[in-house]
């Protein structure tokens, strides 16, 4: 890993709670399989017991500070602002890891300043009228998007009748960004904004 500080200060963060064990150890199984020297660490779901899980990757401490403790569910994903990592990826259970992360972990690293990769939003009929338009001229680019997106190779040998252009595929389970670009007032203003 070329660009990155091997002082280890890129990682990945996984939330996982005992009830998809089983589907983390298998995404960090697979990101040992292309990238074996990136760090890892768990962010421990709900009814996370720390004293029996079958993770041989760190698990992240109980923040401290006002809001990060109240975090909880899905939303504990945001510990990764506050983690250990000063620049991190950010991955969802669920997620499978099917070819080498070295190109997004370059251009992570090429980062200066506080930034945040996630998933560009598509608007569902926008995305219909363009994937179905050959002649339209973005067709191709969202083609490509949809293709590079989820990928096609393993999940076509799976379900080869998998319409992947069927609509348009947003992610909340992968981003990447700086530690602390996200301060934890923010977080708890926005969640106090949105009850």
């Amino acid at each position: 890993m070329s660009k990155i500080d091997d002082a280890g200060r890129i990682g990945i963060y996984i939330l996982t709670y005992p009830g998809d064990f089983h589907l983390s150890t298998v995404l960090v199984r697979s990101i040992r399989r292309f990238n074996p020297d990136i760090p890892i660490m768990i962010i421990p779901g709900e009814g996370f017991d720390r004293e029996h899980h079958p993770f041989d990757v760190p698990i992240m401490p109980e923040p401290s500070g006002l809001f990060w403790p109240k975090v909880g569910y899905q939303d504990r994903k945001i510990w990764a602002f506050q983690g250990p990592f000063e620049t991190f990826l950010y991955l969802d259970a669920d997620t499978i890891c099917t070819k080498s992360l070295e190109p997004l972990f370059e251009r992570i690293a090429l980062q200066k300043g506080n930034f945040l990769y996630v998933q560009p939003w598509l608007d569902d009929q926008e995305w219909q009228s363009v994937v179905r338009d050959t002649s339209h001229p973005k067709h191709e680019q969202f083609v490509e998007h949809a293709f590079s997106t989820i990928g096609q190779g393993p999940l076509a040998d799976f379900d080869p009748d998998h319409d992947f252009l069927s609509n348009s595929k947003f992610n909340s389970g992968v981003f990447a960004s700086r530690r602390l670009a996200i301060q934890e007032r923010d977080f708890e203003s926005l969640n106090g904004t949105e009850r």
